[in-house]
């Protein structure tokens, strides 16, 4: 139950990937998007966003 309760859960996880693939591609075409402070920040809200889905996962299963 746990297992299929998690896989529901998680099954958005493919989407900060793609905005970051999405993200990289227009990046060639806008030059604002490929600044140090736009992929770092593309990165650090791509991350707290996969952190937050973990924990809401985690947090899910515990109760």
């Amino acid at each position: 139950m746990e297992v299929l309760l998690l896989m529901r859960t998680l099954e958005l996880m493919w989407v900060p990937p793609v905005v970051a693939i999405v993200l990289y591609a227009a990046s060639f075409a806008i030059p604002r998007l490929n600044t140090s402070s736009a992929i770092a920040v593309s990165a650090l809200s791509s991350t707290a966003l996969l952190a937050f889905i973990l924990l809401w996962a985690l947090i899910r299963i515990s109760l």
